[in-house]
């Protein structure tokens, strides 16, 4: 008897530690550069939790020792892609990147938080920023560029709203800037009408997709090519979280793909 309650408890430890193995925390600091010193990164962590737990946007500061003569936008770009900035879901990562040679900033959105600050707000950000690191205060230019990052994007609701476009036309209230789940049956092929292109006000690209009911809805997006929208729609990525921009008629942006169960 005493065998088999050892061999139980020995198991339930077992199946436990299996399960908590799928487990990992999230990182919010890559320092290779020591920009920060351990006091201020325990404190930058500590906000950037409290940011991730209060809202749900994951913020990520990471610094490279050089730029090893690329662009900064470009070096950043790449970390961003290698750590894995989500399709799935909302896509509400954001970094600040450092270079520590070069002492250069960028910041990089996924393509949900994007929206909420765009590269007027990006730009305004990193020159408050510069303006604490011309006076060495780095932790301090830090601190307040994930701030503004922040402020940004809690003035925006992150809760779904409405899932379907007929839910949406059924509730006579202003949907302008909330959430919806689209569900796109299809692409619209009338390329030479100019159903898909550029927009420039928002700098973004745009393609026309039908819902259910066969209405068309103007999809705006950024992070991908309009061969690839069209590929990943046809594939099977029909549902697409999305920010209603106007309702009549609807013109929303891509904020990320629904995760096929």
């Amino acid at each position: 008897m005493k065998k088999l309650i050892i061999l139980f408890i020995c198991l339930f430890v077992t199946v436990l530690t299996c399960l908590g193995q799928g487990k990992t925390d999230p990182q919010y600091i890559y320092d290779q550069a020591n920009i920060l010193n351990p006091s201020e990164q325990k404190k930058l962590k500590n906000i950037l939790e409290e940011y991730h737990h209060g809202l749900g946007i994951h913020l990520i500061f990471y610094t490279a020792e050089s730029l090893e003569e690329k662009k900064v936008k470009a070096y950043s770009q790449q970390i961003a892609q290698e750590l894995g900035f989500r399709d799935m879901g909302m896509n509400l990562e954001g970094m600040i990147f450092m270079s520590g040679q070069e002492r250069q900033v960028s910041i990089e959105c996924g393509s949900g938080l994007e929206w909420t600050v765009p590269d007027v707000f990006i730009r305004e950000i990193k020159q408050e920023m510069v303006d604490f690191f011309r006076r060495d205060s780095f932790y301090n230019g830090i601190i307040l560029g994930f701030k503004r990052i922040y402020d940004y994007a809690s003035k925006a609701s992150w809760d779904v709203d409405y899932y379907s476009t007929q839910k949406l036309k059924e509730e006579f209230v202003n949907g302008i800037n909330r959430i919806m789940i689209l569900e796109c049956t299809a692409v619209s092929k009338r390329i030479k009408d100019g159903m898909v292109g550029m927009d420039q006000i928002s700098n973004s690209y745009f393609i026309y997709v039908k819902d259910p009911q066969n209405k068309l809805v103007k999809l705006h997006f950024t992070k991908y090519s309009i061969p690839q929208i069209e590929q990943l729609i046809a594939q099977g990525q029909t549902k697409i979280y999305a920010r209603i921009a106007k309702t009549t008629p609807l013109d929303v942006d891509f904020l990320g793909f629904v995760e096929v169960q």
